[in-house]
């Protein structure tokens, strides 16, 4: 192997001077050739050294719980981009991943229980890179108000307004 003081990325003075010192401790044996300074690793200094395991690669904490996130969400499009959004915001602690579950079990039941139509739900992908999570009323739902009190709207089902009134 030819090796040299630019390729390790050290001044030719230091690389001599650790050259020197392998040499004193007899881990090192040099010999001139022209120009060139051979050196040979003593026979006793030689260590094999295992190679470096193979690395599985595996899912992120962060990425396992975007899965988790995006298994809750009412609309499946756009999932690969919306892990990688979940698992940005839980990686970057803005939000929780408990929190964030919560908000979307949330979100979903508006869809389950028929408060909202599936048709006007955001592609997940959209919903989680927009943090849309952060704007939903997470709150327990109350009561519709009673007629007479404020935000009462009576229910117009059925009605068609054709002559414009």
């Amino acid at each position: 192997m030819i090796f040299s003081a630019k390729e390790a990325g050290l001044s030719r003075d230091d690389f001599g001077e650790a050259l020197r010192h392998l040499k004193s401790q007899g881990m090192v044996s040099t010999r001139s050739k022209g120009l060139a300074l051979i050196a040979t690793l003593a026979e006793q200094s030689i260590v094999e050294i295992p190679p470096a395991p193979e690395e599985v690669p595996t899912a992120s904490k962060f990425t396992a719980q975007a899965q988790e996130v995006y298994s809750l969400y009412p609309l499946k499009k756009g999932k690969l981009n919306a892990i990688r959004y979940i698992a940005r915001d839980l990686k970057d602690g803005i939000i929780g991943f408990e929190d964030l579950k919560a908000r979307v079990r949330s979100f979903a039941a508006l869809f389950a229980e028929g408060v909202e139509e599936i048709a006007y739900c955001k592609h997940a992908s959209t919903y989680f890179n927009q943090r849309c999570w952060d704007d939903e009323d997470n709150s327990e739902p109350s009561a519709p108000p009673k007629a007479g009190e404020v935000g009462y709207t009576p229910n117009l089902k059925g009605y068609s307004n054709k002559e414009g009134y």
